[in-house]
């Protein structure tokens, strides 16, 4: 299983030992290439993971590393199913992608730009392709959570057989659907192209109860796609998304509800389709090549304060008794002035003037 590197012969009766090395040695090296990437030993670093300027380009370094803390200074880790991803979170609004770079010898540059201040949250991961991480909870509240899992796709056909990938977590003395439970995938989604897709999540018809009682609601990139949480409508709830990027990662997190029955298991399915000239995907369960497991980096997430940029003349506001015209010499006036940038962003700084005695007066911003 090794190289040989030495002989040795030995002579018992005058103690000498001769060393001869063996063809190639000690010329001969052993390249050690790095492990597959590993979120608990891959780490960013960067001002900008703190504070960053409103409208000020912000920059930081993931440095990716294996389960034994060595750089990843290998290539085409995303052929082995392996990415590495960051997204911004203004408040509600749909995530912020920074721009990647690969710089070569496991280190990764992420540059991103906010408008708005007040604190935001990055989070950064190692992506790894073949599914979801999944959240099992003993009622249809998304509380109580009883199995953490991953799962290869959303796809359950609700076959009598014992507990696998592709069905609900628990035994046939044990089965979580025969009572309350709710269910929470997240992850990544990775579409072929970037158009418009049509997101189906299906029930089984045939049951004539499925449609009344379980629920089911999608995001993407924290934009609500499909909504059936309370609505009683008969049939397939659908929504659609654009993807602005093809082969690009997109947050995507799914939410799964029934109250349990008895008489058969749940069966849900989520699909996917879209069509534009000659880059068509037919209908199809989303596959498991398309979905990516999240996995936070060390430190992550991390929390920025993004601070007002310089004063703006056309976005700041003055208040107060000043009005407008003509003053009499040694009037008394009370006057206001909240700061804002370009972005219209309060400056933390909001200065107030009383008893100011004047003829006139101009307000100059540096």
């Amino acid at each position: 299983g090794g190289l040989i590197t030495s002989l040795q012969q030995s002579s018992q009766a005058e103690g000498f030992f001769f060393t001869f090395n063996s063809r190639g040695s000690p010329e001969t090296t052993l390249q050690v290439r790095p492990g597959v990437p590993s979120a608990s030993t891959s780490s960013s670093a960067g001002t900008s993971l703190s504070l960053q300027t409103a409208g000020l380009q912000a920059q930081f370094t993931l440095s990716a590393r294996d389960g034994l803390g060595n750089l990843r200074r290998t290539t085409h880790d995303e052929a082995y199913g392996y990415r590495y991803k960051v997204q911004v979170l203004e408040g509600n609004s749909p995530y912020l992608h920074p721009r990647h770079t690969d710089a070569g010898s496991g280190l990764h540059r992420f540059d991103y730009t906010v408008t708005s201040s007040g604190m935001h949250t990055i989070q950064s991961f190692v992506a790894v392709a073949g599914g979801l991480h999944a959240t099992y909870y003993a009622s249809d509240t998304l509380n109580n959570a009883v199995y953490v899992r991953e799962d290869p796709a959303i796809d359950f056909s609700g076959a009598e057989r014992d507990a696998s990938l592709h069905d609900w977590p628990g035994s046939r003395s044990q089965p979580l659907e025969t009572s309350a439970f709710s269910t929470r995938w997240h992850g990544f989604i990775r579409a072929q192209h970037d158009q418009t897709y049509t997101f189906t999540g299906k029930f089984d018809l045939l049951r004539a109860d499925a449609p009344t009682i379980e629920r089911i609601r999608m995001w993407i990139d924290n934009s609500l796609v499909i909504d059936q949480w309370s609505s009683l409508s008969w049939g397939y709830p659908t929504g659609t998304y654009a993807f602005a990027r093809a082969e690009y990662l997109y947050d995507m997190r799914v939410e799964f509800k029934s109250p349990g029955t008895s008489a058969s298991r749940p069966y849900v399915n989520l699909w996917w389709s879209t069509s534009f000239v000659s880059r068509v995907v037919n209908e199809e369960i989303v596959p498991r090549h398309r979905l990516y497991r999240a996995y936070h980096t060390t430190g992550s997430p991390f929390q920025v304060k993004v601070v007002a940029n310089k004063a703006s003349p056309g976005q700041t506001v003055f208040t107060g008794n000043y009005g407008s015209g003509l003053y009499p010499k040694n009037e008394l006036l009370s006057m206001g002035v909240q700061l804002r940038d370009q972005f219209g962003n309060k400056r933390d700084v909001a200065a107030m003037y009383t008893g100011l005695h004047i003829e006139g007066f101009a307000v100059l911003f540096q």
